[in-house]
């Protein structure tokens, strides 16, 4: 590997996560690997990104710090390996308002975001965050944790301007976000300093009544309760991480809400009250 941008193959006949494929690798902080869709970075001495598995047959880009040089493991074939966080990665994708063209423009580029409503970060799951050239979709983010990772397609040839919008998975309303950027073809934020966007107009996201209302149990396995006020409820709602809304309901009694049919992760619970003001809790769901 030379300093900067490299090309590289997968020669291993057998697709295998990105930790196991790269073992024999000293990256350097900051590091970058990508293929044309996803990407990953190295922070504090991990692999972080939408790239979690390496494929026989794809070339990637690899951006090092240092010149150097590694090997692939030498194993006739990679055992089979169910790797919970790759798993936990691939179930965040995000769902898809609009449609991009990724084979369209000759580079792209990548940014680590958070996004930000009333003053705080938004967590994963409320919206699906879009770029843009124009009214053209140019890539959509995937959530890594509460960070968005996107890749973004142009040509930096033509000094191209790059705004965003987000999508209420919920109600699909859609917010213009402050920030905008030239097409570069450079990474903008990094997992320890993502890049801030801020959502343009008041969502009501966890008011002062945020203490007001508690949910439990959680971990839930059954039925889902809320503690508080729950006249004033206009709606609960469940969001998965990819922005699917898995469950909800505009009639919320004592009685509380069935979750039992959902499968095992972390969801967000979004309180809607009358006063129009929106309150988030996260919650856990075991079998």
């Amino acid at each position: 590997l030379e300093k900067g941008w490299n090309w590289i193959g997968y020669v291993p006949m057998y697709e295998n996560t990105l930790e196991r494929s790269l073992a024999g690798l000293k990256p350097t902080e900051g590091d970058v690997i990508k293929d044309y869709r996803n990407f990953a970075t190295y922070s504090n001495g991990k692999w972080v990104g939408t790239l979690t598995m390496m494929h026989p047959g794809n070339g990637y880009m690899y951006n090092s710090a240092q010149a150097t040089s590694f090997q692939y493991p030498v194993l006739r074939a990679f055992e089979y390996v169910n790797d919970p966080q790759a798993t936990m990665y691939a179930a965040m994708v995000q769902n898809k308002p609009w449609a991009v063209q990724h084979h369209k423009y000759p580079y792209n580029m990548n940014v680590i975001a958070q996004v930000y409503a009333d003053g705080q970060v938004i967590p994963a799951g409320l919206y699906t965050v879009g770029a843009f050239v124009g009214d053209e979709c140019r890539g959509i983010g995937q959530y890594v944790d509460d960070r968005i990772f996107m890749t973004i397609y142009g040509d930096v040839h033509d000094s191209e301007r790059v705004t965003f919008k987000a999508m209420d998975c919920i109600t699909q309303e859609e917010y213009t976000i402050k920030e905008s950027m030239t097409f570069d073809n450079v990474m903008h934020g990094t997992v320890n300093a993502p890049f801030r966007l801020h959502l343009d107009g008041m969502t009501g996201i966890n008011s002062a009544e945020s203490d007001s209302y508690n949910i439990f149990p959680n971990p839930v396995r059954y039925t889902l309760y809320i503690n508080g006020d729950i006249s004033r409820l206009v709606s609960v709602s469940l969001v998965a991480l990819n922005g699917a809304v898995v469950a909800t309901t505009d009639s919320y009694t004592e009685k509380g809400m069935n979750v039992s049919a959902l499968s095992d992760g972390t969801y967000i619970a979004v309180l809607k009250l009358n006063d129009g003001s929106v309150i988030v809790k996260k919650i856990i769901k075991v079998n």
